[in-house]
């Protein structure tokens, strides 16, 4: 290919890709210019992008710019959501989101970072799954009603924290939990993998866990990571467990 060819096929990649990416509120995904996520159609366009295109949006920022919120009857929208892998840089800026399916903003984040979220949900989380070197930091979770749940690894702000380098810190769940069945539920972190590099920090719990023949229940997380790192963090609400009570803790459940 010659060096015109090559230049025209640039300039093509990039026209496609700024098109590609103007079904957003407007940003440019940098940090100064970061996307903005205002509507549902735009947080359902990023989803869809990750999803069916691969973008993963390694290095790039966004910006919630509005409350949104998702009925009951789009829930079906996000059967796919399993697969979504984000990378990226999310800042809510305390705008909410109301959600009814049980994956999160996103249901697997690897390096990216989620901040300064509010959820409210009759269902989990923040996110299901962070990996290595992800960030989720002044999230808050709410349930407008208690709901009961029967599948395992389920907390309020993330459900299970693999890899190494995960932050989750300055959190809050105000959300009750009652779980029937499975195992290792946490008002914050359902499971976290024993890593010394793994953090929870500064988060506190304020609503009742209660479980019904279920294992491992803790107010913070619902194993005990050992080499893992809670600091700071404080449970106020009432940690029940049917099943076993030698099995249940205030901060973290013993294994």
């Amino acid at each position: 290919m010659n060096k015109r060819n090559t230049i025209i096929l640039i300039l093509m990649l990039a026209l496609s890709s700024s098109l590609l990416f103007a079904q957003f509120s407007g940003g440019s995904g940098t940090e100064a210019d970061p996307y903005r996520i205002s509507t549902r159609d735009d947080y359902k366009a990023l989803l869809d992008l990750i999803h069916s295109d691969s973008f993963e949006f390694y290095g790039k920022y966004f910006i919630q710019t509005n409350n949104i919120s998702f009925p009951p009857y789009e829930s079906n929208y996000f059967s796919f959501i399993h697969a979504v892998t984000f990378c990226g840089n999310f800042n809510a800026q305390n705008y909410s989101f109301i959600q009814h399916h049980a994956y999160g903003i996103f249901n697997k984040i690897d390096g990216g970072k989620i901040s300064n979220s509010i959820v409210i949900s009759n269902v989990e989380v923040i996110s299901s799954n962070v990996n290595n070197n992800t960030v989720i930091e002044n999230c808050i979770k709410i349930n407008y009603s208690v709901p009961r749940l029967d599948f395992p690894g389920v907390s309020n702000i993330v459900r299970g924290v693999h890899g190494s380098n995960v932050q989750i810190k300055n959190c809050m769940n105000i959300s009750a939990m009652n779980f029937i069945n499975g195992e290792y539920y946490g008002g914050i972190v359902g499971y976290m993998s024993p890593n010394n590099t793994n953090i929870i920090e500064n988060c506190i719990n304020y609503s009742s866990i209660i479980g019904k023949l279920v294992r491992n229940i803790g107010g913070i997380v619902g194993n005990n990571p050992s080499v893992g790192q809670i600091r700071n963090c404080v449970n106020v609400g009432v940690v029940i467990n049917n099943y076993n009570d030698d099995l249940i803790g205030g901060i973290a459940s013993p294994d």
